[in-house]
């Protein structure tokens, strides 16, 4: 008996007896790792079935071919038993309809009759509104929205609704919105406000003299008040030129994510030394004559987020168009908070 490397699949090699029960190990393994790797997206659409006015004086709707994956099936239009491109779609005046796209059954209208199943191989998707479906199966995906006036030209369709799932997409998304969901931040308790850090990159210019010794435009580059950093620092009561190697490095580590030297444009991480405080960059041999070197800064900019709820008393006159940034005292405004 052959068996596969990973999931052991099991298969009769010459002169030996079929066997059911490794036939049916082999079915059920292959069954469950296609619905493990199915459920990583979870069902949606993967291309197409875009609604648009059918534009033909009825009250109808025009569905373009696609594909997506409805209970963990893939099915497509047009397809074997449904071959019309456009799948046209009758809706309802006067009220929102909601498009939904359910696996397809033997009684559905364009089917004839004849079972679509196994649908992997079919593919056959049945189309339909709320209305008609009245009880909307749990597998169902919903692809469009369909608000229709009193008359058949009068449609606002709203395709943003159905769910995309190619590249996993939406499995991405879903873990996005996750994540910012259970993102909080409480202003009223200092403490506990999280910084959001962003990366600006910013390149300054050098002059030298002999190519060896480097100046840095603007000098030094552990000021936090310059014009590109917003974040504190530790060490921001500490003068420049008092500074110790250990604030130093405290000070870097908090303003930047990373400082690079470019020579002509290019990244080089050796020959030379770093003088922050002096605002100087001393290669160990000087460079050839006509050599551009710069300082390449990404910068954290951090804002401590707060937003949506101001509770217990109201703020009157405030011009949000003369806002732009700045910090939060809690001792100025107590009870401002969210989550």
């Amino acid at each position: 008996m052959y068996r596969s490397a990973i999931f052991l699949l099991g298969a009769s090699e010459t002169g030996e007896f079929l066997s059911s029960a490794i036939d049916e190990h082999d079915m059920v393994t292959t069954d469950n790792q296609l619905y493990m790797w199915s459920q990583i997206s979870g069902d949606g659409v993967i291309s197409g079935w875009e609604v648009s006015n059918a534009n033909n004086g009825l009250f109808q709707v025009n569905i373009a071919s696609g594909s997506g994956k409805i209970n963990n099936i893939f099915v497509e239009t047009p397809n074997d038993l449904q071959t019309a491109n456009p799948t046209k779609l009758n809706v309802y005046a006067n009220q929102t309809n909601y498009i939904y796209a359910r696996l397809a059954i033997a009684s559905d209208p364009d089917i004839g009759g004849v079972s679509p199943y196994p649908s992997s191989y079919s593919k056959c998707v049945y189309f339909a509104t709320v209305t008609d479906l009245g009880d909307i199966p749990s597998t169902a995906i919903r692809i469009a929205n369909v608000v229709v006036g009193s008359s058949a030209s009068v449609m606002t369709i709203d395709n943003s609704v159905k769910r995309q799932i190619a590249l996993f997409a939406a499995r991405v998304q879903d873990l996005l919105e996750y994540y910012l969901l259970i993102h909080k931040h409480d202003a009223a308790a200092p403490l506990y406000i999280s910084k959001i850090v962003l990366t600006t990159e910013v390149i300054k210019s050098t002059t030298t003299a002999d190519y060896r010794i480097f100046n840095v435009d603007g000098g030094s580059w552990l000021d936090p008040d310059d014009s590109f950093s917003e974040i504190p620092v530790t060490n921001s009561n500490v003068s420049i030129t008092n500074m110790t190697d250990a604030q130093v490095a405290i000070r870097l580590s908090e303003l930047y994510s990373s400082v690079q030297v470019l020579v002509d444009n290019v990244v080089v991480s050796c020959y030379y030394n770093l003088y922050p405080k002096e605002g100087k960059i001393i290669f160990i041999n000087p460079l050839p004559s006509g050599s551009v070197v710069k300082l390449k800064l990404n910068k954290n900019t951090s804002r401590r987020q707060v937003t949506n709820q101001l509770e217990n008393f109201r703020l009157s006159n405030i011009d949000g168009s003369k806002i732009t940034t700045g910090r939060l005292d809690p001792t100025v405004i107590p009870q401002l908070s969210h989550v």
